[in-house]
């Protein structure tokens, strides 16, 4: 799906002069046409876009059917997986302007209770947590997260109380590991400065400001603005999900939206408004320093234009989400998982576990026990289909050591030669 997202964004880019004039019928039939190929190459059940110019929608369409049976429209809810983190990452920059939080602040400031082993001196402070640099190994963060049977009320403290006495793998700001601890962590602060449940801090100082009615950060209120569980893929047929939702997963890849929402979120971050100010608004829009690619809740691109965007996947849903300031440009998208059908078992695995790979690409692991624990614990599949599916990423593990060459075969999901 990384793909599909990555070909539109460039094809947003190269659109020649796209504005409200150029994206009329004949810019329209393009983005049609490109992703109605594209959700026939991928075997995508449903999906919705919208692409807003300078503070206008100049494209919106959905395509497909819920589960239920029901056809996909632009205010259809859908799991937005990781890309819930820029919206947690909005949620802290507007306490930081009220005054509750200071960036460079240890975070035990906040959360004295959580507690962490480390080599060094230097503490994680709350940038830390956003930029993704904390020191907290994605492996360990992998054991607290994507977990069913948290409590409503306490789910994100009894995962945070999990994770706590974690020994770091790093010093703290010393390097980058995309690990979704991080804003599980943000989510524990924004409770114990706001008083205030995740969910009803978002609801109020979020969502309802920025007028996005049907985006939740609980299940109880997903539910009731449409959510239904999706599909999974098996070799390329649809089979219904169980609707997985993690109550402790608000912060980091379980808050619930549409595209219409989301939408609204981006013409936020281009434009502005009384929630943030331009300051503020800026520092999410900028690139980390020294070239790094994840900033205060987003990507950016290794090279080239370093606009902000953000994937997310969970095991049924699929969200995407990118704006270019300079350009007035932004597009959401939201979606099932592909069910193309596929050549191999290690390609099944790819797919089948996609909704880790920024992990899997950043993880370094010790050795062939913890890579295989890892996965294990993370695609939770039957012993035999398991045992079947990681022969080849095993033997191809202890070739390569996850270098180069196994990081490309993860990008392209195809079996090495």
């Amino acid at each position: 799906m990384k793909r599909l997202v990555i070909c539109l964004f460039f094809f947003l880019l190269i659109a020649p002069s796209i504005s409200l004039a150029a994206a009329g019928d004949d810019t329209a039939q393009q983005i049609e046409s490109f992703m109605n190929e594209a959700l026939e190459k991928y075997h995508i059940p449903g999906a919705s876009l919208e692409v807003v110019h300078n503070g206008q929608t100049i494209f919106q369409d959905s395509w497909g059917t819920m589960s239920d049976g029901s056809v996909v429209t632009e205010n259809s809810t859908f799991l937005i997986g990781s890309v819930s983190k820029p919206l947690t990452s909005l949620a802290i920059m507007v306490l930081v302007e009220d005054g509750e939080i200071k960036l460079d602040e240890p975070i035990e400031t906040y959360i004295p209770w959580f507690t962490y082993q480390t080599d060094g001196t230097k503490s994680i402070t709350v940038r830390h947590l956003l930029e993704q640099t904390s020191g907290i190994s994605a492996y360990d963060g992998m054991k607290v997260t994507d977990q069913q049977g948290r409590d409503k009320e306490n789910g994100i403290t009894q995962a945070v109380t999990e994770l706590s006495g974690v020994q770091l793998s790093r010093i703290p700001g010393e390097a980058y590991e995309y690990n979704s601890a991080n804003y599980l962590l943000l989510g524990a602060i924004i409770e114990q400065v706001s008083n205030q449940s995740f969910s009803a801090f978002m609801e109020t100082h979020i969502f309802s400001p920025l007028g996005m009615n049907n985006t939740t950060a609980d299940y109880e209120r997903a539910v009731e603005r449409g959510f239904v569980p999706g599909f999974h893929s098996w070799f390329g047929q649809p089979v219904k999900g169980d609707g997985l939702y993690d109550q402790s997963g608000a912060p980091y890849g379980y808050m619930s939206s549409t595209a219409s929402d989301l939408t609204k979120f981006i013409k936020f971050m281009l434009d502005g408004g009384q929630l943030l100010s331009q300051q503020s608004l800026k520092q999410l829009q900028t690139p980390p320093e020294n070239g790094g690619r994840y900033g205060l809740g987003w990507h950016f691109p290794k090279s080239g234009n370093k606009y902000p965007y953000h994937t997310g996947a969970t095991s049924e849903y699929k969200s995407e989400i990118f704006f270019i300031p300079e350009r007035g440009l932004g597009a959401a998208v939201t979606e099932y998982i592909r069910l193309r059908r596929l050549a191999n078992a290690s390609s099944a695995l790819f797919y089948t576990s996609e909704r880790i790979l920024d992990i899997a690409l950043y993880y370094q692991f010790e050795s062939q026990e913890s890579f295989t624990r890892a996965f294990k614990e993370i695609y939770k599949l039957p012993p035999g289909k398991y045992r079947r599916m990681m022969s080849d990423v095993i033997k191809i593990k202890e070739e390569t050591n996850m270098d180069t060459k196994v990081k490309g075969w993860f990008l392209s999901g195809k079996k090495l030669s």
